[in-house]
């Protein structure tokens, strides 16, 4: 029987459970337990731990020196003697993983993001692992981007758009290297979701005399949340039986001052009772299910899971046109794709949406065809096994015919 696969999943930001850990949560739910082994190590403990926890898989803590305790983009606007701290930090934190990835003797190290593969990737590559970076959003840093496209052995894109629209010259001399893994959600989870609803409605004030609206995700500056408050303050003026939920919280601490401003702007425009933020919740799927609209204004984007869940409900979607979004949302056939940073736009998409329950209807039944059809979490991880796979066939081919040389 041959020898299950072993793969290290490490992930920066065990936070919450968002587009990357949600993901993690349903590849450790999925991945056939005969043939892979998934081990999760994160810097610190959070909810995806818990979560990991509870499926009866193995999830190590591997603490960070504190120079390397720094999110939301801090570790790049560091002084010069930080900065020095900081790659002292990495050298050390870069010889724990050697020592884990020795120890546990992983056969693929596997990273959801950029930070992740910055972290381990160099401990891999000393192992002599392979390393599978999977980029599901956009790419910004053209430095460090390249840098994890030299040190991955696989790269798989959510979609062609990510990669194409990126580095466009010099993305070819990485061609070999390069696959997509379409994004998919797990469909049964959303066919699961309980109607009778009526503690989460209570619990969060869900009045069905209102169009009701949902952000669900990072309370951040990049997901355009004052664009959208202003939208939606401008679309209020001319009906005032809607009601928007922006539901999940921060993930560093370097965005608790964007929250509390928005805060003030929802209470100077008397927007209090209007627009209500629900904090993390650990039912985001049932309270979706709740709502009449989605709505996803971001001023950058890979290719959304939260738009799938939406449009898997039969709900209709209002999105900023950035990043991969257009290969979800068919524009006056799911929902709308407006501009982003655009006040009027996200106003006359929520007026006009507002006002048309028949419309709402019938851009929900649209998308919810779609994403049944085309985005299955099943489909991503066979995929996924078959990518691993592939590495070691090829490394047993490699081996065996270096064998028949010497021979």
């Amino acid at each position: 029987m041959p020898r299950k696969i072993k793969t290290l999943f490490y992930e920066p930001y065990p936070f919450k459970l968002y587009g990357n850990t949600n993901y993690l949560r349903l590849v450790f739910k999925l991945l056939d337990r005969e043939r892979f082994t998934p081990v999760l190590a994160v810097p610190f403990e959070g909810l995806l731990t818990e979560v990991i926890c509870k499926q009866g898989k193995e999830s190590i803590v591997v603490d960070p020196p504190e120079s390397l305790a720094i999110y939301g983009g801090g570790l790049l606007s560091q002084t010069p003697v930080n900065k020095i701290k900081t790659f002292l930090g990495i050298v050390r934190y870069t010889l724990q993983m050697y020592s884990l990835i020795k120890k546990e003797k992983f056969d693929i190290i596997h990273c959801n993001n950029i930070r992740s593969l910055l972290t381990v990737g160099f401990a891999a590559k000393l192992n002599r692992k392979k390393v599978v970076l999977y980029i599901k959003g956009e790419l910004t840093n053209p430095f460090f981007d390249v840098l994890c496209f030299i040190m991955a052995d696989k790269i798989l894109f959510i979609s062609e758009f990510m990669y194409k629209d990126k580095y466009k010259t010099f993305i070819r001399l990485f061609q070999k290297k390069i696959e997509i893994l379409k994004i998919g959600i797990d469909l049964e989870m959303t066919k699961k979701i309980n109607k009778a609803t009526t503690p989460v409605a209570k619990d969060i004030w869900i009045d069905n005399g209102y169009v009701n609206i949902v952000y669900l995700g990072v309370i951040s500056a990049e997901k355009g949340l004052k664009y959208l408050i202003e939208g939606f303050s401008k679309a209020h003026l001319q009906n005032k039986k809607i009601r928007l939920y922006l539901v999940g919280n921060t993930c560093n601490p370097q965005q608790e001052h964007f929250k509390h401003e928005l805060e003030k702007i929802i209470v100077s425009k008397g927007l209090k009772n209007n627009i209500i933020l629900t904090g993390w919740r650990k039912d985001p799927l049932t309270v979706l299910s709740l709502m009449d609209i989605y709505i996803l204004t971001s001023l950058s984007e890979g290719v959304p899971r939260s738009i799938l869940e939406a449009m898997a409900l039969g709900k209709p979607v209002i999105a900023t046109n950035v990043g991969g979004v257009s290969s979800l949302v068919e524009n006056d056939k799911t929902g709308f794709l407006i501009p982003p940073k655009n006040v009027s736009a996200i106003a006359n998409a929520i007026i006009s949406l507002a006002a048309d329950k028949e419309l709402r209807i019938n851009f929900g039944k649209n998308g919810k065809t779609i994403a049944e059809r085309e985005y299955s979490i099943i489909d991503n991880i066979k995929q996924l096994e078959h990518c691993y796979e592939s590495f070691l066939t090829k490394d047993a081919y490699l081996f065996l015919s270096g064998c028949k040389r010497m021979a």
